[in-house]
């Protein structure tokens, strides 16, 4: 009976095994089908819906010609205030779905994709077909950043001195180019994890290892963000109109002004039809590693000896296309877990995940692949060497569908390795070598533009690549034997690799044999077009003028970490400088003509010149200012300074502002749900983010009223309605920057803390008072004096005061009854000895709740310092244009003003003969 129970037992495991297998092979092949239809049919058709088959317009000439919408290329677009740019991508615009983080992989072997595979290599890639590794650059708007893991880090301070000159402070110079980046793309931390990236931290505190932990992504609301994202909200909401983007362009190459190498416009192919556009100021080449010294070689500039090979003239001699270079890993699916992660493809896809990425934009569906990261560290004066990156999955998670394709995996290695693994709990953590010896080069098959280029990245070339992936796989192994991974049931996977078998498993050679087999690529290709040899430092090509390349390929090295921040650092590097100190203006001796300005950047001084006029738009403090420090001002205060005196004119005087009073004068009897947590709340948010509605649209002041004056004067008294108070963040923030002494906050407005209070700004449009703005001292980065002299005038407070009375008036109208609006009666600290609501008590709270509607205006007043051209009085090519010329202030808030002047100032710019004599 025991033997005929075994025989059974034996009889329907081994059925069960078949079964079970039959069940696998079954799901797996629907599984294909349904990747295969499902995928392939919207891909197809989005991709066939975005074709345009119709000529485009192009206009006769752009000031900028930008080629690529990826990190480089939408980055500079972004930045790029000009009305004339045109911008051209050679893909199309991915579906909406692609944008769920999980499914970039999708993107790879589509027409979203370049579809480029690397010459059979040498020394590595033995498990793949022909040796070959697929090479995916995105040909999508959004460039490979539609494709990739969206990990954001900034590599090693010490990676990017080769990017600047001299000795200064190079960090904070790039410091500020990293935080421009990060405030258009907001990178925030990855909240989707699972066990292994716990346990992973936990194993790199036990050894002491370096930096580990959840990378930051480009994320936004669940969604992949990319910077061509950004863009798009730029042209959207019309702050970029003059730009024209046209997808599905292939630029063919660069034209230039004869004989000069002067870049003048690209030809491309869009719909089997060619275009030549033309460039007044540059073309910007941000196509990729790839993608841009493919260009350049097709324009005739590169290696003398290739461009003669395939048969195009030379333009310039320069190594384009050499210095290949590539973060090289390996390890997919190297390490086997005790228990399964649920992270396969029918788990990502359950309903359960889908109801938590679709209602919470959470779950499994929100990563892109790598939830964990660590740069290990290295020796005192050494860049770090080895990256390992926590993949949850393998590159069995589908079953074969999709990701062994993408992959190039051949027979041998699935049918002997991975396959094996199906149904197995495997995972994947990579050891990344950051800095590669290996070189290798890109090159022109033929002279056919359409022709995919000869990529050979030459993996492993240098014996001290594979050596360092060797020792990643140590320590991993180091890392696996820790408590923290040891709970989890972390170990190597032990399975022998085929090709590898006559090495003894876990030695030294069996491991080099590994990784030569099972070499991968993190699709970081950069180097191509190196920063040195190829651009200079402005990101110029050499000996070339008007011919710019920003992004990968600029690189000399590659950042000791993924690469998308280091490439948005460049873009913005390369944007026009920005965020400079005007110091002073020069000027032409010995006539008084303004010839060029000095500024400090990054603690470095310049001097800049220019031909037609210098015009000052630094605001009502910031244009005196620079006037004064310039020599122009009262010549007493300016010999006070220290500064040798130009033109004696009153720069700094009249300074003027709307002057107003009120916060949270007005007590409502119910809540209008406006603090900061009801500002901020789900319902708020919701509303934002999906329908561009809610209180979040509102800056503060949500109604308005200018009174009306007796017949002959200027309106003087104006409303502005907040629905909130000082109080709307409980003293968070606002109590700060209105300056609110403790007096005043514990004595009055701690005290309607939860309180529903409100605030109505009564607002004089003229004030009589009038200040002043000085100068500190000579040094130009000292802050300057600022004295608006509120109040000085007598009638400023009794209009504030009869502004007041006015306010009651209103409450007492049946509709501010409805809401039970009221003056707050509560006495103001200081002005306890007037009885409430006298006149005394107004004047008394007027002068202690004096606020500014930050309308500072007339320190460089039309007439006085300005003529009406907006040119300085006495001085040639030097000009105005700002809230500073108005000599008196307008019955309003005044950006509609201040716009209207430099409309005008345009017009006498282009038009006026006074100024048409200094061309």
């Amino acid at each position: 009976n025991i033997r005929i129970e075994r025989y059974y037992i034996t009889l329907g495991t081994h059925l069960l095994r078949k079964m079970w297998r039959l069940n696998l092979y079954l799901s797996v092949v629907a599984w294909k089908i349904a990747c295969c239809s499902l995928f392939g049919i919207l891909l197809t058709w989005n991709f066939l819906q975005n074709l345009n088959i119709f000529p485009v317009e192009i206009k006769n000439e752009y000031e900028y010609i930008i080629v690529g919408t990826g990190v480089g290329g939408a980055t500079v677009a972004a930045g790029i205030a000009s009305e004339d740019v045109l911008v051209l991508e050679a893909g199309m615009e991915a579906p909406f779905f692609m944008e769920i983080p999980v499914l970039g992989p999708m993107l790879q072997n589509s027409p979203y994709e370049w579809n480029y595979y690397t010459m059979p290599q040498e020394k590595a890639a033995k498990a793949m077909k022909n040796h070959q590794l697929h090479c995916p650059q995105g040909k999508v708007f959004g460039g490979s950043h539609m494709l990739n893991n969206l990990l954001y880090l900034r590599g090693h301070p010490e990676d990017y001195r080769v990017y600047v000159e001299g000795d200064y402070d190079f960090h904070r110079d790039i410091e500020e180019y990293f935080e421009r980046f990060e405030a258009d793309l907001q990178p925030q931390k990855l909240k989707f994890h699972t066990k292994l990236a716990d346990a992973f931290a936990e194993a790199g505190q036990e050894i002491d290892g370096g930096s580990f932990g959840s990378p930051h992504v480009t994320q936004s609301n669940g969604m992949r963000f990319t910077m061509a994202k950004f863009y798009q909200k730029l042209t959207r909401e019309g702050k970029r109109e003059g730009h024209q983007l046209i997808l599905g362009a292939l630029v063919t190459r660069v034209t230039f002004e004869e004989p000069q190498m002067r870049a003048n416009g690209v030809e491309f192919i869009k719909s089997n039809q060619r275009y030549t556009a033309k460039a007044r100021k540059g073309v910007i080449l941000a196509a990729g590693a790839i993608g841009s010294p493919k260009i350049l070689l097709q324009s005739g500039i590169g290696p003398t000896e290739h461009l003669q090979d395939v048969g195009i003239p030379v333009r310039s001699n320069l190594p384009v296309g050499e210095n290949l270079m590539d973060h090289v890993t390996t390890g997919y699916n190297l390490v086997l877990l005790n228990e399964s992660l649920h992270m396969d493809i029918f788990d990502i896809l359950s309903p359960q995940s889908l109801y938590s990425y679709i209602f919470h934009a959470e779950g499994p569906l929100t990563m892109a692949g790598c939830e964990s990261t660590a740069i290990l560290p290295a020796p005192p004066g050494e860049l770090p060497n080895l990256q390992f990156m926590v993949l949850p999955v393998g590159v069995t998670q589908d079953y074969g569908a999709h990701l062994r394709a993408i992959t190039n995996i051949d027979d041998t290695a699935w049918r002997g390795y991975f396959e094996k693994m199906l149904g197995m709990s495997s995972v994947t953590i990579l050891p990344t070598l950051l800095h590669p010896k290996s070189r290798g080069f890109i090159q022109l098959r033929d002279s056919n533009p359409t022709s995919p280029p000869i990529i050979n990245p030459k993996y492993l070339s240098h014996p001290d690549d594979a050596q360092i992936l060797i020792q990643g796989i140590r320590t991993l192994q180091e890392l696996l034997s820790t408590e923290a991974m040891k709970k989890i049931g972390a170990e190597i996977n032990p399975l022998l690799f085929p090709g590898c078998e006559s090495h003894q498993w876990d030695t030294t050679a069996y491991w080099k044999c590994y990784v030569e087999h099972l070499t991968l690529s993190a699709f970081h290709t950069a180097g191509t077009c190196s920063m040195g040899s190829v651009v200079e430092k402005d990101f110029r090509v050499r000996n070339v003028e008007k011919l710019f390349v920003v992004d990968a390929s600029v690189m000399p090295t590659l950042p000791s970490a993924n690469p998308i921040a280091t490439i948005g650092m460049l873009a913005h590097r390369h944007q026009l400088i920005l965020g400079a100190l005007v110091t002073r203006v020069t000027f032409e001796e010995p006539q008084m003509r303004a010839n060029g300005v000095e500024f400090i950047k990054s603690n470095r001084r310049y001097a800049v010149k220019a031909r037609k006029g210098v015009i000052l738009a630094a605001g009502a403090i910031g244009s005196p200012k620079i006037l004064l420090q310039s020599g122009i001002g009262p010549t007493e205060h300016l010999q006070d300074v220290g500064i040798p005196v130009r033109s004696n004119l009153p720069v700094g005087e009249n300074l003027m502002d709307h002057v107003t009073t009120g916060y949270n004068l007005v007590l409502l009897n119910e809540s209008l749900h406006m603090d900061i947590f009801d500002i901020l709340s789900p319902q708020s948010l919701y509303s934002y983010i999906f329908h561009a509605e809610g209180p979040l649209t509102m800056a503060g002041c949500e109604s308005t009223a200018i009174l009306p004056a007796p017949p002959g004067e200027l309106p003087n008294l104006q409303f502005m309605v907040l629905p909130v108070g000082v109080t709307q963040d409980y003293g968070a923030h606002l109590r700060a920057i209105t300056n609110i002494d403790d007096t005043a906050w514990r004595g009055y407005f701690e005290k309607m803390l939860g309180m529903s209070s409100v605030t109505i700004l009564p607002t004089l449009l003229h004030p009589k008072s009038r200040g002043f703005i000085q100068l500190r001292d000579s040094n130009p980065t000292s802050p300057p004096i600022i004295n608006p002299k509120y109040l000085s005038h007598p009638d400023d407070a009794q209009i504030l005061i009869q502004g007041i009375r006015t306010l009651q008036e209103l409450l007492s109208t049946e509709a501010m009854k409805k809401i039970g609006a009221e003056i707050n009666p509560l006495l103001f600290p200081g002005c306890e000895s007037h009885q409430w609501d006298t006149t005394a008590y107004w004047k008394c709270y007027v002068e202690h709740v004096t606020l500014s509607a930050f309308h500072t205006a007339g320190t460089c007043s039309m007439g006085s310092v300005v003529e009406k051209d907006f040119r300085v009085r006495n001085v040639e090519k030097l000009f105005v244009v700002d809230a500073s010329v108005m000599p008196t202030l307008p019955s309003a808030n005044p950006i509609a003003t201040i716009g209207m002047l430099a409309h005008r100032c345009v017009t006498i710019v282009n038009l006026a003969p006074t100024f048409q004599s200094y061309y």
